[in-house]
């Protein structure tokens, strides 16, 4: 990375974070990372378009990311991409919950609908202060689950009326 970028990037970083901040925000941490893995690169080995291939990310997001403008990473497949190269710690800078690790078998989509829908259910239930065991919890969280292309089924209701789904 050529002085110019690199004088551009630091200027980026100021402008982003609140005065006195010693916290590291996304677009810093990325920087940083870029940082490190150019270390003694010459030339297009270390040039922004190589990063964005090893991360597995368009070349157009990273460079978002890093621009003045700081854009933070928040679709689901760009954080996976990152925590695949940088681990789980991703999801922590990003300030959102990491996929449960049981989730995994999952394709991404598929689980980011599922947490999403988890999500809220906790949020809604404990909003109303609902008993997990009461059936309105129940209606609740599969109203929530259709809401977010999930539809559940429950083989003892539906076996009692001859169709089993």
């Amino acid at each position: 990375m050529d002085e110019e970028t690199l004088k551009a990037f630091d200027h980026s970083i100021e402008k982003s974070l609140p005065q006195g901040s010693e916290l590291v925000d996304f677009n810093t941490w990325i920087i940083d990372k870029y940082r490190e893995w150019v270390g003694n690169k010459v030339g297009n080995e270390g040039s922004l378009t190589a990063y964005a291939e090893y991360l597995g990310i368009n070349y157009e997001v990273v460079r978002s990311w890093v621009s003045k403008t700081g854009k933070t990473a928040r679709d689901y497949r760009h954080v996976d991409a990152l925590a695949k190269v940088y681990g789980i710690n991703v999801y922590h800078i990003l300030g959102i919950d990491p996929p449960d690790p049981s989730l995994n078998s999952l394709p991404p989509q598929s689980r980011q609908r599922f947490l999403a829908a988890m999500t809220e259910i906790e949020k809604q239930i404990g909003l109303r202060n609902l008993s997990l065991d009461s059936p309105e919890a129940l209606e609740l969280s599969e109203r929530i689950f259709a809401e977010h292309g999930i539809i559940v089924t429950d083989a003892k209701r539906s076996s009692s009326s001859g169709n089993l789904s």
